[in-house]
């Protein structure tokens, strides 16, 4: 009996299987075979692929969160628009007593759903590295523990994430030729919407917190930094909708790049 990579997930499962334990994928005596005959590379260990389902769904959700931080932004234009007219004379408070409690519920919304998104993404991440390590790349610095356990530092997760992404990235460029790919990959520049990504992620997480803390520093609706906290927290919405959106293309590339060739492609020579 040998360990051969399931043909769906990339999970090792015996060829005397019929199916993967897994993801449930039924294997086939063909597709046991070229999985076997196509995973190695001389004495290199097995290559591991990268579920495209996985990362479509990571997508998918980082895309729904997309729309709800979008939307929450928009409740916020509106509760600071009511506050405004309030605090101007040209409204009243019982339009924003309704306003505001419908920006947060939509901010708690978009929350849960966020969480939901990097929870998976932690998981996309660490198989994603582990795929990426498979082809063959020497050097690297981080591994697959650091993403997840980089995000859990404090301080530290404001950058271990990022540099654990990086390296996913780059070992993950097709550029890097054929594997074993060697320390190819790190003369390959990294994503640039990557770096727009965790640059809008820290930024809007940073305003909205901000915004957050005036807001409720603050005991009624009549002082200043009360719709300042309004403003930060819309603008911090509407730059995660930006991050969010980013996060989820991201995870598609590295995905295509990394799933498990079809079995109709010709093979590389």
């Amino acid at each position: 009996m040998t360990l051969v990579p399931c043909p769906e997930c990339g999970n090792e499962t015996s060829n005397a299987a019929v199916a993967c334990p897994q993801c449930g994928h039924a294997v086939s005596d063909a597709e046991v075979s070229q999985s076997a005959g196509s995973s190695q590379v001389g004495n290199a260990p097995p290559r591991r692929w990268l579920s495209y389902r996985l990362s479509g769904t990571v997508a998918a959700f980082w895309w729904a969160s997309t729309i709800s931080y979008g939307f929450s932004a928009l409740m916020f234009a509106s509760v600071w628009s009511d506050w405004s007219g309030y605090m101007n004379g040209d409204g009243t408070f019982a339009a924003l007593f309704r306003s505001d409690p419908r920006a947060f519920d939509s901010a708690a919304w978009s929350s849960l759903i966020t969480w939901i998104a990097g929870i998976l993404f932690i998981v996309w991440l660490y198989k994603a590295y582990r795929s990426a390590e498979s082809r063959g790349a020497a050097g690297r610095r981080w591994g697959p523990g650091w993403a997840v356990g980089g995000w859990f530092i404090p301080l530290a997760n404001l950058v271990i994430p990022k540099m654990v992404v990086n390296e996913t990235d780059r070992m993950s460029n097709p550029d890097c030729g054929s594997p074993p790919i060697e320390d190819r990959w790190k003369q390959l520049p990294r994503m640039r919407k990557s770096d727009a990504w965790w640059l809008l992620l820290l930024l809007g997480t940073a305003t909205y917190w901000t915004g957050w803390g005036l807001y409720y520093s603050i005991p009624n609706f009549d002082a200043a930094a009360t719709g300042t906290g309004y403003a930060l927290m819309g603008i911090g919405q509407a730059v995660l909708t930006a991050a969010a959106a980013l996060a989820g293309s991201i995870a598609i590339t590295i995905g295509r790049r990394l799933r498990r060739p079809h079995p109709n492609a010709p093979m590389p020579s």
